[in-house]
């Protein structure tokens, strides 16, 4: 059993977590050492890593410390009202549902502007067909909540002049065919996590990652081409910058376009 026993600062790498983040999980009483050394260093179980990965999860999910401690006491068994857990997971998904109805607004709207606009132009005839804004107009305004979403990402990517295109990334990420995808933001920074340990999944993240490598898209010093590494739970692709949601964007659209074909 001591051999398994982890230092916090073992924790803190596989957690992705600072040192400071799991002393504070524990004054909270979120995590507990399994034992401290003589000299008095805390030593965790390697199970302790999972459960830092489930509250930064949580956390990720707007869910308060408060909330975690219930989620985590039912995760472990613990007599937790059925009822309470329900209402507390329910408002947390209410919230995220004003939010992005607040940004289809926005998006509705912005088609309805660009519409307006378009339609006020005295003189149409300076606008020909491969003109950038009625090209825009097409796209923006012809309904987008009913195109097909590889339309949409499609558009995206061409808009942010990345090199692929949803064809191309999906028979590259054939392998992933029925995986489950964890996703999520932090600062500028788009994480994918794909729940797997099969290596032709972690091959097709790689072709991906150098099909994006030279990308205009990520050229910024601000930016950062897809990486990929090995996490806890699967294999973990990272960007940065202003244009990496597209990454975000393309593994939501493969998630929707497996499930539409299995």
């Amino acid at each position: 059993m001591k051999s398994d026993l982890l230092t916090i600062g073992e924790v803190a790498k596989r957690a992705g977590l600072a040192p400071s983040a799991i002393r504070y999980y524990e004054s909270e009483g979120l995590l507990n050492p399994e034992t401290r050394t003589p000299s008095g260093y805390r030593m965790y179980l390697p199970q302790a890593v999972r459960q830092l990965l489930f509250i930064k999860r949580a956390q990720q999910l707007g869910f308060s410390l408060q909330d975690v401690k219930h989620l985590l006491g039912y995760q472990q068994g613990q007599e937790v009202s059925s009822a309470a857990l329900v209402q507390l997971v329910e408002e947390r998904y209410l919230e995220i549902e004003r939010q992005v109805t607040n940004l289809l607004i926005h998006r509705h709207e912005m088609g309805i502007f660009m519409q307006t606009l378009y339609d006020q132009l005295e003189d149409k005839k300076t606008l020909n067909g491969s003109d950038l804004f009625s090209q825009m107009i097409e796209r923006v305004c012809s309904d987008p909540m009913r195109r097909p979403l590889q339309q949409v990402l499609d558009w995206l990517i061409v808009v942010t002049h990345c090199h692929i295109s949803f064809e191309e990334a999906y028979a590259i990420l054939q392998p992933l065919h029925g995986m489950h995808f964890h996703l999520w933001r932090e600062e500028d920074t788009y994480f994918i996590l794909v729940i797997s340990k099969d290596n032709s999944v972690f091959k097709a993240l790689e072709q991906l990652a150098a099909f994006e490598a030279d990308c205009t898209a990520h050229s910024s010093a601000e930016s950062m081409p897809p990486g990929i590494s090995i996490a806890e739970d699967g294999y973990l692709l990272k960007a940065r910058g202003k244009n990496a949601f597209i990454y975000a964007r393309l593994f939501l659209a493969l998630e929707h376009e497996f499930s539409e074909y299995s």
